[in-house]
């Protein structure tokens, strides 16, 4: 497929947005990706909006940072309200800059459960010394149930979840997508992989159950 833009307009969003339209057309190639009509802009011709994700630079969509590279006013009230709440502050999809940032100010403010978020996706695939590096400081790993928009394997994700400890982890599973297998049987087949690598059933019911108990504070 070829696509073609006026350039002067792609330059208009990258200093807009910071998305190169070269990066924004790759979601094209995420078999995931849902299309559907774009009703609201589409009098004069027809328009379509593409959900999914992009191979582009991590942190290229919204970032917590500000054009000085500070923490955004918004993003250290937010950190204060899940302090003042109790409730499990996840990095979503930050890069490594933005991730430590984000949990240098959580411990500051008080903040007790840090969940970083499928460090193995494609767009971030966090190396396993930063992943070491932040674990250090007590947060937790989600480890999600891998599908086509992971790039690594089973024997990376196993190695990461030995390498930050199983106290450090919990398993997930965001599968229900179509054309993709039920939750219930892709957490099986990750726990089945996961025993294949030599996790225990004791180190399964830590990252299954105990640890996510305690992020929930239903320990």
């Amino acid at each position: 497929m070829v696509f073609k833009w006026d350039p002067r307009k792609a330059a208009a969003n990258i200093k807009k947005h910071r998305i190169d339209f070269h990066e924004a057309a790759t979601v094209l190639d995420d078999t995931l990706s849902t299309t559907f009509p774009d009703t609201e802009h589409s009098s004069q011709e027809p328009r379509f909006l593409t959900i999914g994700t992009f191979r582009g630079r991590a942190g290229t969509g919204l970032s917590v940072f500000d054009s000085d590279g500070q923490l955004r006013p918004a993003v250290r009230e937010i950190v204060r309200l899940v302090a003042r709440a109790d409730v499990i502050l996840g990095t979503g999809h930050l890069s490594p800059a933005e991730v430590r940032a984000l949990i240098e100010e959580a411990l500051q403010a008080g903040v007790r459960k840090i969940l970083v978020n499928h460090p193995e996706i494609r767009f971030l695939d966090f190396s396993l010394d930063f992943q070491q590096e932040i674990a250090e400081l007590g947060v937790w790993f989600d480890r999600c149930y891998m599908r086509s928009n992971f790039e690594g394997n089973w024997d990376a994700v196993a190695a990461n979840m030995r390498g930050t400890g199983v106290r450090n982890n919990v398993l997930s599973t965001d599968l229900g997508q179509p054309g993709s297998v039920d939750p219930v049987t892709g957490f099986a087949d990750m726990q089945m992989e996961l025993s294949q690598r030599g996790f225990t059933e004791t180190e399964m019911e830590y990252m299954c159950a105990k640890n996510p108990a305690e992020l929930m504070n239903a320990a």
